[in-house]
């Protein structure tokens, strides 16, 4: 265990190193190869394993920054995955990059089997999602907003406005004829 890391960030490595090595050897698609990967945690820490969670994808063999396949996440702290069935992953994958996806049902079934395997070999509880999300509920990432400015009423903010401007008048009026020197 490395020093550096928290109790469940060491935990979340551990797992990531165990399933990377575990699949090492295995490819799965025919057109474009690809592996199974889990990312190490970026950080020392997991915030106390809320951010423990980690992608679970299958990976371009002769491209890993191009066309990665999103198929679940593992987390550690909790000891359950989610995977994500053909259907759901396939439309994902379609949407994102505007192409048809490039394995088959029977490569991915075989992948999801083996990992399911694994899982259950691990104690991690598994939960398959079969169905994709309705179009309409796809979720996409959206900045925080600043909070809202108090609302002023257009003749309070003109009110306000107009005196300051006759309040500016006045003092340079006065300033000027040298009553406020």
């Amino acid at each position: 265990m490395d020093p550096k890391r928290t109790y469940h960030a060491s935990q979340a490595v551990h797992m990531s190193d165990l399933l990377n090595l575990r699949f090492a050897k295995e490819r799965f698609g025919t057109d474009r190869p690809r592996f199974l990967r889990v990312r190490e945690p970026d950080g020392p820490s997991t915030a106390g394993g809320r951010r423990a969670r980690q992608a679970i994808t299958l990976i371009d063999l002769q491209d890993e920054a191009k066309s990665t396949i999103v198929c679940g996440f593992i987390d550690t702290v909790a000891k359950k995955a989610e995977l994500r069935g053909f259907a759901v992953v396939k439309q994902a994958y379609e949407q994102r990059f505007g192409d048809l996806i490039d394995i088959t049902r029977g490569e991915y079934s075989r992948m999801m089997s083996m990992l399911q395997d694994f899982m259950a070999g691990q104690g991690i509880e598994t939960r398959l999602v079969n169905e994709p999300p309705p179009r309409s509920a796809t979720v996409r990432p959206t900045l925080p907003r600043a909070a809202p400015a108090p609302e002023v009423s257009s003749p309070a903010w003109a009110w306000l406005l107009l005196g300051f401007v006759f309040g500016f008048i006045a003092c340079y009026a006065l300033f000027r004829i040298g009553a406020l020197r």
